[in-house]
């Protein structure tokens, strides 16, 4: 019983009082806060205009995502409020310079699936060094028909980066 009176305020002071060499964890560092909502995201251009007619009229600011793939193919994808998307596609992509590209509308119907319209654009590419990424800059227009409606398109995009290391494919791009 005496062991027991010893003892017993010991281990209640272990329970209680810190050991030597435990510290209490302080606050942790916080994670790294994500970019704001004005911030362009990886492959967002500066800025960005969208207009079509005939099926679908629309003109206005857009948001405009550039990528180059493995197959030469430098892509821009624009998406602005009430359009359907627009991609345009330059094919053998070689840097600033004229192109005869094709645009892609892509009209979404009640969340049933997609349908598609091309068309032939007369494309207009510049090039700027950018860091760590290039810039590309450019204009187009065009025409286009299909299942998505038929019409006019025409746009611009500036700024906008793009890793020159190839996307491996272009599957599940926009």
């Amino acid at each position: 019983m005496r062991i027991e009176r010893l003892f017993l305020p010991a281990l209640a002071a272990l329970l209680v009082l810190p050991l030597p060499g435990c510290r209490k964890e302080g606050p942790r560092a916080s994670a790294p806060s994500s970019p704001s909502p004005d911030s362009p995201a990886r492959g967002q251009s500066a800025a960005a205009h969208l207009a079509l007619a005939g099926s679908y009229r629309a003109e206005a600011s857009a948001r405009a995502y550039c990528a180059l793939f493995a197959d030469g193919t430098f892509q821009v994808s624009f998406n602005a409020a009430g359009a359907p998307q627009v991609v345009l596609r330059v094919e053998h992509y070689h840097g600033a310079g004229d192109y005869q590209a094709e645009a892609r509308v892509r009209a979404n119907y009640s969340g049933e699936g997609v349908r598609q319209s091309r068309g032939p654009v007369q494309a207009t590419l510049t090039a700027s060094g950018g860091s760590p990424r290039p810039l590309n800059s450019g204009s187009f227009s065009g025409t286009f028909k299909g299942e998505g409606g038929a019409g006019e398109v025409r746009g611009s995009f500036e700024r906008c980066p793009y890793d020159p290391q190839p996307s491996r494919s272009l599957e599940g791009a926009p």
